[in-house]
């Protein structure tokens, strides 16, 4: 297998380039935005009520892989997520890999990741690529490395951003501080019959992300009453969890994935100034509550009909 870098150009959307890039070593090519609309994650917002969040577009795949099945098998492939133990058990089964010629998916923290574009580090999870090792150093393609998003890289461009090498004994302290020992790996498989196990309709997909949105709107009347009856004075860390958990999904990962859907498609016509909106609105809120200690007076309207558009241009999605 021949690794190939594939640049990340969308909001939580490192696992998705991955795949492109485990795709290429198949000799399939695709980029990530292709993959978005093969993958129909536009369609995509999902309720997860054991953390009363909502997740949307790519983070809807980081998920539930099984979404991968039906495009993969039309071509024979079928994705391999495994859990690990231990550390050694999972550098048995990448060194396997490697030597087999198979490039993995797996993820380590931005600390761990030595792009100069990186400013902190800090211990979120980043997919990234494994494609060889030599002696005791691993090469790893990072899809993103911090490059700016609206250009399209070359990778001689990109290179010294987004190919690097760590080392095994700072992968385990890497790994062991997150207690995560994870390997994902394209595996041929025969006997795989086109849209197996896991597809879902767009209709099927379209009542998802509406009864998502409905639970959006009920947690929409829920901050509003708060913010009204406390006269503004909501406490900014509440604030601040209800626009991660309720707000970015949508403003932000939702958006993108209509972004890479194609900016002429009419889902993403209707909806994504409102979901500007709705972002530009919590952004303007966030300022003010961090700065008066008060939310406008007019947030909760403002709030209320953002919302009740972007549940109502639902329905401009093409069936």
């Amino acid at each position: 297998m021949n690794a190939s870098w594939k640049m990340q150009r969308f909001n939580n959307g490192c696992f998705v380039a991955c795949i492109a890039m485990l795709l290429a070593g198949e000799g399939l090519e695709f980029e990530d935005y292709q993959l978005y609309s093969a993958l129909k994650l536009n369609l995509r917002v999902k309720y997860l009520p054991e953390t009363d969040s909502l997740i949307a577009g790519p983070l809807c795949l980081d998920h539930d892989c099984s979404m991968l099945r039906p495009f993969l098998s039309r071509y024979g492939l079928e994705f391999c997520d495994r859990h690990f133990g231990s550390f050694q058990e999972f550098k048995e089964e990448l060194a396997r890999a490697l030597s087999d010629g198979k490039c993995v998916v797996s993820g380590l923290p931005f600390s761990c990741i030595p792009s100069p574009l990186y400013s902190g580090g800090g211990e979120g999870g980043h997919a990234v690529v494994f494609y060889a090792r030599q002696g005791e150093l691993l090469s790893f393609y990072d899809p993103s490395g911090g490059i700016a998003r609206d250009k399209n890289w070359t990778f001689s461009e990109a290179e010294r951003y987004v190919d690097h090498k760590i080392s095994i004994q700072y992968l385990y302290k890497a790994l062991a501080a997150r207690k995560s020992f994870v390997i994902g790996s394209l595996e041929r498989k025969s006997g795989i019959k086109p849209a197996a196990a896991g597809s879902f309709s767009s209709e099927e997909l379209l009542r998802e992300t509406a009864s998502a949105l409905n639970v959006f709107m009920l947690k929409t009347a829920e901050l509003t009453r708060k913010a009204e009856a406390a006269g503004g004075r909501l406490p900014y860390d509440e604030f601040m969890d209800f626009t991660l958990r309720f707000v970015k999904p949508l403003a932000m990962d939702w958006n993108d994935a209509l972004r890479a859907a194609g900016e002429g498609t009419q889902p993403a016509l209707k909806l994504r100034p409102l979901l500007d909106s709705l972002k530009a609105l919590f952004l303007s809120e966030q300022k003010q509550l961090k700065i008066s200690g008060t939310l406008s007076s007019g947030f909760p309207g403002e709030f209320t009909v953002s919302a009740q558009k972007i549940t109502a241009s639902l329905g401009c999605i093409n069936r």
